[in-house]
């Protein structure tokens, strides 16, 4: 009579015994006459009945992977959403990701993404990112300044212009001088 072989095992090729399914082959059911080779995206240890999924936040391009470290985090500035991923996918404009991140997040106003998209760093002065998500940092007008991650510019006082590049402080706005104004805010001149 013979036995079905147990899932995680396959018939030796005189069919005289059952073998455990190599590292990175799965055998899912008793009978199963050979072991499968386990995704891309997926592992599985020696005598496994099914391959298991690389977590979100790592990825695995390779199919017939035999340990958890073929699971390799996402490098920062990229994710991966969901499990069983080939590949991490790179943030969009105005998002960031740390290493192993399963999302990208939006940079808050004021800020915008470092160049590798690791993290969010301030507007420098004189420019300004108005809302999250932003993928760079807006400069200023003339007749206007801005602190460091600033959300807006802001307009020189009356009595102040600002002719020239916009201004990184109040300072920047500088006063007319005797027999000359300037009666409204963000000016360039003053007559």
């Amino acid at each position: 009579t013979c036995i079905d072989c147990q899932a995680g095992l396959t018939p030796t090729s005189s069919k005289g015994d059952c073998v455990q399914c190599a590292a990175g082959q799965f055998s899912p059911a008793a009978g199963t006459q050979a072991c499968v080779q386990c995704d891309a995206g997926h592992y599985s240890l020696e005598g496994a009945t099914a391959c298991v999924a690389c977590q979100a936040g790592s990825a695995n391009p390779s199919a017939g992977q035999v340990n958890v470290s073929a699971c390799v985090p996402c490098v920062a500035g990229q994710h991966s959403s969901g499990s069983r991923a080939t590949a991490c996918t790179a943030c969009v404009a105005g998002q960031f990701a740390t290493a192993g991140s399963s999302s990208c997040i939006d940079c808050q106003a004021g800020l915008k993404p470092k160049d590798d998209q690791s993290d969010c760093e301030e507007c420098t002065a004189g420019q300004h990112s108005a809302s999250a998500g932003s993928a760079t940092c807006t400069p200023c007008v003339a007749g206007e300044y801005a602190l460091t991650g600033a959300t807006a510019c802001t307009a020189c006082p009356a009595g102040t212009a600002r002719v020239a590049s916009p201004g990184v402080s109040v300072d920047d706005c500088v006063e007319c001088t005797a027999g000359q104004f300037s009666a409204t805010v963000n000016s360039t001149t003053c007559d």
